[in-house]
């Protein structure tokens, strides 16, 4: 299995591209208030979140998984998960 997720560094230009997404009426104003540690909140109800490392970790330590994380060009995380 592979997942993938924003790395925690791309926080800025990840906001900035939601800035211009609310800017332009697609989303909802962002919530300043509640925007932070990766999750962006939007007035109307929208919500984006990331998923870092030690999250991936915890999923995969559920069942007993090890994953393999990688950070690809300081913007993604990708978690990949082997099944026996």
């Amino acid at each position: 299995m592979l997942f993938s997720s924003y790395a925690e560094r791309f926080w800025a230009e990840r906001l900035k591209w939601f800035e211009i997404q609310a800017k332009h009426g697609l989303i909802g104003e962002i919530d300043y208030g509640l925007t932070g540690d990766g999750v962006i909140v939007c007035r109307d109800g929208f919500r984006a979140t990331t998923v870092d490392s030690k999250g991936f970790r915890s999923l995969a330590a559920g069942p007993g998984l090890t994953p393999n994380i990688i950070e690809v060009d300081g913007s993604s995380l990708f978690c990949e998960v082997v099944v026996p």
